[in-house]
């Protein structure tokens, strides 16, 4: 039942790095990235238990919606360096635009000058 958004951008950064390195890669890959995706885009607006799951419930973790927009950002530049791929390249960038004015909106103190770490800590 526990639900820790911040996984699925690591996952899609660490592959995103294997084929920009020269794994070759499996056309199964693609379609679990593809996946991935896809759970996030319906996903990452929720609360979850964050990286260091504290007590106290699910809440916005900032971390976890950076690594939203990781994912989805390591999907967008695979499409742009793999056009031989297929995916929704133009909902992608949306939801990666969308996610990163969230987080500058609600996850960033301007007073203090930071980011925090859930949304009105």
């Amino acid at each position: 039942d526990q639900l820790q958004l911040d996984v699925y951008g690591e996952v899609m950064d660490s592959l995103w790095l294997a084929r920009k390195s020269g794994l070759s890669a499996r056309p199964h890959m693609w379609a679990l990235q593809c996946a991935l995706i896809d759970f996030l885009d319906e996903q990452w607006r929720q609360p979850d238990e964050g990286l260091w799951e504290v007590r106290g419930g699910r809440r916005q973790f900032t971390h976890s919606k950076v690594m939203a927009w990781v994912a989805v950002d390591r999907a967008v530049r695979t499409l742009e360096e793999h056009p031989e791929l297929e995916g929704d390249l133009s909902g992608w960038r949306e939801l990666r635009d969308e996610i990163h004015a969230e987080v500058c909106a609600r996850g960033y103190d301007p007073e203090r000058n930071t980011f925090t770490q859930y949304y009105g800590s």
